[in-house]
């Protein structure tokens, strides 16, 4: 069993996309027909299921290119096989300027670095179309808990006016010690995958070891 991508660089880009999706509040607008809600290692390693993790990226690809433009620029079609899908997946992606290269067969695992490069761009794309924007970070001289202002959210309404007019978003002190159980996690997985391919390999001598009895 292989041990899956080190931890790194993935799962940094898979946390900076999720973090975005809730922002564009992707609980209710893309989990809201019974979908599940991702977790903080749900694109970096492989899924118990390839076909429905491959699902869930390109469904989710799709729902943010809807935020992005209003034009029709990524669909899935019913009986698209998955490399018509990444091919599709990929032009969409040249047309937003998308600048990292590579081949489309990449895409077909729906985990690891560019899966979740992907999904980083997209979110970053998304939050444009949406008008927000990332604020300075504003600490409070009260003595009480110290607070971020993570963003401004604008959105506009279909008269060209603002519907929603400073939309803030703050986050307590306590979210670092979230993110640093978040990396405990993450490190019990990683444990996780290095055990069992120790097991394996341990298992895979011991039968050898029974029909070739000279290995002992």
């Amino acid at each position: 069993m292989p041990l899956g991508p080190a931890i790194g660089p993935v799962y940094e880009q898979w946390e900076s996309a999720l973090e975005k999706l809730k922002i564009l509040h992707y609980e209710t607008g893309y989990c809201g027909k019974g979908r599940k809600q991702f977790h903080r290692v749900h694109f970096v390693f492989p899924g118990a299921n390839p076909g429905v993790q491959f699902d869930e990226f390109v469904d989710l690809c799709a729902w943010l290119c809807t935020i992005i433009s209003r034009d029709e620029i990524f669909k899935r079609d019913q009986y698209d096989d998955p490399n018509t899908v990444v091919n599709k997946l990929l032009l969409a992606l040249r047309g937003l300027s998308f600048d990292l290269s590579f081949p489309s067969q990449k895409l077909k695992t729906a985990h690891g670095e560019h899966t979740c490069a992907v999904l980083d761009f997209l979110c970053d794309k998304a939050l444009q179309a949406r008008k927000f924007k990332w604020g300075t970070p504003q600490y409070s001289s009260s003595g009480g808990d110290d607070t971020e202002m993570l963003g401004m959210d604008d959105e506009q309404d279909g008269t060209g006016g603002k519907k929603e007019k400073g939309k803030v978003r703050h986050f307590s002190v306590a979210a670092g010690a979230a993110h640093a159980a978040s990396y405990f996690y993450i490190f019990f997985i990683f444990c996780l995958h290095a055990f069992a391919h120790i097991h394996s390999s341990l298992l895979t001598f011991d039968l050898q070891s029974y029909h070739n009895p000279h290995l002992h």
